[in-house]
């Protein structure tokens, strides 16, 4: 990944640098490397945002809560999945995210104990996954 990012950087590719840092961040999250696994995806968000590249600020927001939640910090998690929603006008097809942001934060809820939270959630989960048509995700709710 190191070299993926330092060739992105040499051809002043700033796409390649956020999916080269993006995808560090997820072995780093599989090796237990939290902190560098955080890191990286702050960089790969700047370099996204500056791109406008909503999809993988959406990816890099869910990645975030997801370690957020793994470290049980469970706010930060909570707050970082929530971020998706700030990019929702920017995609179409954003139900697709939507339904895995809520079903994330509903999970979220029920680890910290908030049943009435993670309800609502799930079912904000459901109703987007058969507005997606993507039953698999769904039969997990």
């Amino acid at each position: 990944f190191d070299q993926s990012q330092r060739l992105a950087e040499r051809v002043g590719s700033t796409e390649f640098q956020t999916i080269a840092l993006y995808h560090k961040a997820r072995s780093n999250r599989k090796l237990g490397l939290f902190e560098d696994a955080i890191d990286n995806l702050f960089d790969a968000s700047e370099l996204a945002l500056d791109d406008k590249d909503y999809e993988y600020l959406i990816n890099v927001n869910n990645q975030l809560g997801l370690i957020f939640k793994e470290i049980e910090k469970y706010d930060k998690a909570i707050e970082h999945y929530y971020r998706a929603f700030k990019y929702k006008s920017e995609l179409k097809n954003f139900n697709r995210f939507a339904g895995t942001a809520y079903l994330n934060i509903a999970d979220t809820y029920l680890l910290k104990g908030d049943i009435v939270a993670a309800e609502e959630n799930f079912l904000k989960a459901i109703d987007n996954k058969l507005l997606d048509g993507d039953v698999k995700k769904l039969c997990i709710c």
